[in-house]
């Protein structure tokens, strides 16, 4: 079972058993989204469930109210250090399983996730048009499959490459990239101080305006 797989099973159930009037694909780093009302619901999903994908989901907590993994199925369960740990964070967990050649989703009795009341706000990163009509699980590369988030980041971390050694403003980014945020000072920054991108960007404050360089690999 591919990670894709996943995705038609997560979207069925969020539809037909969670009521959600609305299923996204990739959204920021997310891989499913789901509008309930003014509730988001975030599914995560990985070929097994392991801390990468439970790190994910944790982080997940700071857009949506509700937030889940999505796993294959486990021949004799998960363990309970797993299952309670999922429950101490509020995270919740999707079990695929397989009926014939089609698979079907579940939640596992005592594993739905807990309302997490204060997030911000995701809604203004979807793109209804886009995000409604991709699947989501696709490693990037896999079917050509290229987000808008990552055409943006690919174009902001080319700029970056060509000063390496310079501290670069916001603005001074935006007037050489494209960004299809809809608040695209506001949000270009948050993405750029996200835990996903510190691995190439660093960032700090001068003279109380923030600045971003290229962080060199050694």
């Amino acid at each position: 079972m591919k990670e894709s797989d996943l995705f038609e099973p997560v979207k069925q159930l969020l539809l037909d058993k969670m009521g959600c009037e609305k299923v996204y694909a990739e959204v920021l780093k997310y891989d499913v989204v789901g509008a309930i009302g003014n509730h988001n619901i975030i599914v995560e999903m990985k070929k097994m469930l392991n801390f990468k994908v439970i790190e994910q989901a944790v982080y997940a907590k700071r857009h949506g109210h509700y937030v889940f993994v999505a796993v294959p199925n486990k021949k004799g369960g998960f363990s309970r250090l797993v299952q309670d740990f999922l429950k101490y964070n509020g995270i919740g967990l999707i079990v695929i399983k397989e009926h014939g050649s089609t698979f079907y989703a579940e939640i596992p009795y005592g594993m739905f996730a807990k309302l997490n009341r204060r997030t911000d706000d995701i809604r203004k990163f979807i793109k209804d048009g886009y995000h409604d009509t991709i699947s989501g699980g696709h490693k990037m590369g896999d079917f050509n499959y290229q987000s808008d988030y990552t055409l943006m980041i690919d174009d902001v971390k080319r700029y970056f490459q060509r000063y390496p050694d310079k501290w670069i403003t916001i603005d001074e980014v935006l007037n050489h990239c494209q960004c299809y945020y809809s608040s695209p000072k506001a949000q270009l920054a948050a993405t750029l101080k996200a835990s996903w991108n510190n691995d190439w960007i660093e960032h700090q404050v001068i003279n109380r305006k923030s600045h971003f360089k290229y962080k060199k690999i050694t």
